[in-house]
């Protein structure tokens, strides 16, 4: 497992659906830039795995053309659990197979350090990126911003 949380109450909560994440609403705390001028925005909600995330993450450090200090703003918070197969009904949830997350309309996922970024990455370096991914992003500075 690549990202799970270090500490927790219950392992095993209760997965809820989409809409009690609020799909139709944009997200209202991790909408701003905190740390860097530039960062990755998601258009459309959806469940990230950990291994889309890394994924990601090494796919922006690759096309990049100078090096950069990146900030992922992504924890995993929720437990995807599976029973064995031909096991029976009953007996409790099952093991803990992978921590997701929920990303919504809006929220920053990605925060770089450099005004420059715009240069580096274009929508047809962006494209082959997150094509593979459950949402669509795009670049933002603190100018764009001030609509959220």
């Amino acid at each position: 497992m690549l990202l799970q949380p270090k500490k927790f109450k219950y392992s095993k909560t209760h997965k809820g659906s989409a809409t009690r994440y609020c799909q139709l609403k944009a997200s209202k705390s991790n909408n701003r830039l905190v740390f860097g001028p530039v960062g990755l925005m998601a258009l459309s909600s959806g469940y990230m795995t950990p291994q889309q995330v890394e994924s990601l993450r090494k796919a922006l450090t690759l096309y990049s053309k100078k090096p950069f200090k990146m900030w992922v703003r992504l924890k995993p918070y929720i437990a995807r659990t599976q029973k064995a197969s031909e096991s029976r009904m009953g007996k409790g949830r099952g093991k803990i197979v992978q921590w997701v997350l929920f990303v919504r309309r809006g929220q920053v996922l990605f925060e770089f350090d450099t005004k420059l970024v715009h240069i580096f990455f274009n929508k047809t370096r962006l494209k082959p990126i997150t094509s593979r991914l459950p949402v669509k992003l795009h670049f933002v500075s603190n100018k764009d911003l001030v609509s959220y």
